[in-house]
């Protein structure tokens, strides 16, 4: 059976994928183009419980993607809007979290962005990867699989101590499933990795 079609991207994933930061892409989601997204266990607003997917307005997580200075990994939002699954919003609400402090807090690892505003967003702009075609009419390296495997790699281990341990990773991630094709060339996968990198190395 096949796999239905992913539901969000992460952050970071459309960082790779865009070749852009991150303060970018939350400044477009403040412009409307798309929403950012992150789920919470619990919070209360209006003497109500909340809990899982709701909206997060990029004013609010600016310190997360700034592009000069330290940035946090983490912070607490005050206001959040609950994502009705059925096709609806809510209203942007103040929360309190399970101790009665105001705000609950949220990880820069935690947001994305819903799969229909990606996919959307990319096609209107013309972003993704431009991949290089072969003469059957598909893309000369698994570019997507490995954005996939980037993230993978984040989420699980963290960041390596250098850009250039980042890169063989990679490299040696292709290797490891080339069946005898030929596989992009450290300076190649190293352009696909900088903005990722430029993001989160401040974070090391």
């Amino acid at each position: 059976m096949k796999a239905p079609a992913r539901a969000f991207y992460s952050l970071f994933e459309a960082s790779v994928r865009w070749e852009k930061s991150c303060n970018d892409i939350a400044g477009w989601s403040e412009a409307g183009h798309f929403r950012l997204l992150t789920g919470i266990q619990f919070a209360m607003a209006d003497g109500q419980p909340i809990a899982g997917q709701v909206e997060v307005r990029p004013a609010d997580i600016f310190q997360m993607v700034r592009l000069d200075g330290p940035r946090p990994t983490a912070m607490r939002v005050y206001r959040v809007r609950p994502v009705d699954n059925q096709g609806g919003d809510g209203e942007w609400v103040f929360v309190t979290d399970q101790n009665g402090e105001h705000g609950v807090e949220v990880s820069i690892h935690d947001i994305y962005i819903a799969a229909d505003d990606y996919r959307r967003f990319e096609e209107d702009h013309e972003f993704g990867p431009k991949p290089r075609m072969t003469t059957r009419g598909q893309s000369k390296y698994d570019w997507e699989s490995m954005y996939v495997a980037i993230c993978k790699r984040l989420f699980s281990e963290g960041l390596p101590e250098t850009a250039e341990e980042l890169c063989k990773e990679m490299q040696d991630w292709f290797i490891s499933r080339t069946t005898g094709d030929a596989i992009p060339d450290i300076s190649t996968i190293r352009k696909k990795l900088k903005p990722v990198w430029q993001e989160l190395r401040a974070e090391i």
